[in-house]
């Protein structure tokens, strides 16, 4: 009888996965496959497979959604009936759930109290300081959702301590996701002084337009005294440098993610939505600077139990 070992399973998973050139999905695709064939035709343990560490990063923390149940001592899954720019979705922690592997947050057709709809959001207990922010993430899609991967300081006014917006999605936009920053200068509530700054990102593979829809797709922000840097996959499409009039504020930031539905940003759900809809979450990792022991470490969230943030409507 032929002995299959390791080495061979992960040739052929690489050269299944590759066939169309060795991108970082077809690795990654390869990697998964041989882990899963070692298991279950060779009898043999996955190896572990290290996190990859950005130039000048050291990782701080991750959450790899490994397990049954949403980690507490990180998240909070917020219980919130009414939310900011005319959505439409009531927050409940049993929308939010983990299971193979993924963060799984599940927007509903299920009416509650004065909603039409069900979803979820999770928010850090802690607050973090500048440092690489990193998600992968498959997005639901269809006309009404608004998934979101994004950064904001919940024990100050809004946007008086900067809110940066890693990823937002509009459903019925599959080959567009935008990264986008909100500050305010000069103290007191908002909007009369509010601004922001938003980019669109599209991209391309093998001459076809990437629908980010499809599949997983790593969303990232890199977050230093002076200056933001936004990626989608690896490739920075978004910069913005403070000025005297656009400051990168450091205050602490609570990392949330969410799945709103229908308001301001794409419009409400109509006949042509699909229930229910899953934003799946393979992982979260916060990185600090290289030599920086302490300015990234959890520190203990002054957030409430209600997000103040108002995050209005953005232009196209």
């Amino acid at each position: 009888m032929q002995i299959i070992d390791g080495d061979y399973l992960r040739q052929f998973a690489l050269k299944l996965c590759t066939s169309g050139g060795q991108s970082p999905r077809a690795v990654a695709c390869a990697l998964t496959i041989s882990c899963i064939l070692l298991g279950l035709v060779a009898g043999l343990p996955c190896p572990s497979l290290a996190v990859e560490q950005p130039p000048r990063w050291q990782l701080s923390w991750q959450d790899e959604f490994d397990g049954t149940s949403l980690n507490n001592e990180l998240w909070e899954a917020i219980d919130r009936q009414n939310s900011p720019n005319n959505e439409k979705q009531y927050y409940r922690p049993e929308q939010v759930q983990v299971a193979g592997g993924n963060l799984q947050i599940t927007a509903a057709n299920e009416p509650l109290e004065n909603k039409k709809y069900r979803s979820g959001l999770i928010r850090s207990r802690a607050v973090y300081g500048p440092g690489r922010f990193e998600a992968r993430i498959r997005l639901p899609t269809t006309q009404g959702m608004w998934p979101a991967f994004w950064l904001n300081p919940n024990q100050v006014q809004w946007p008086t301590g900067g809110e940066i917006d890693i990823m937002e999605n509009k459903g019925h936009e599959p080959l567009l996701t935008s990264s986008a920053y909100h500050w305010q200068t000069k103290p007191g509530p908002c909007c009369d002084q509010h601004q922001y700054v938003v980019h669109n990102y599209t991209a391309n593979e093998d001459g076809n337009p990437v629908d980010f829809h499809a599949g997983f797709h790593t969303y990232a922000v890199e977050w230093e005294e002076t200056q933001l840097r936004f990626y989608v996959d690896g490739n920075l499409h978004f910069t913005v440098q403070e000025k005297s009039d656009q400051p990168v504020f450091e205050t602490p930031k609570n990392v949330i993610l969410n799945l709103a539905v229908g308001g301001d940003f794409g419009g409400d759900p109509d006949e042509s939505t699909r229930w229910p809809q899953v934003m799946l979450v393979d992982y979260v990792r916060v990185w600090r600077p290289q030599g920086d022991s302490a300015r990234n470490q959890h520190t203990v969230s002054q957030a409430d139990g209600v997000d103040q943030n108002v995050r209005p409507v953005l232009a196209d």
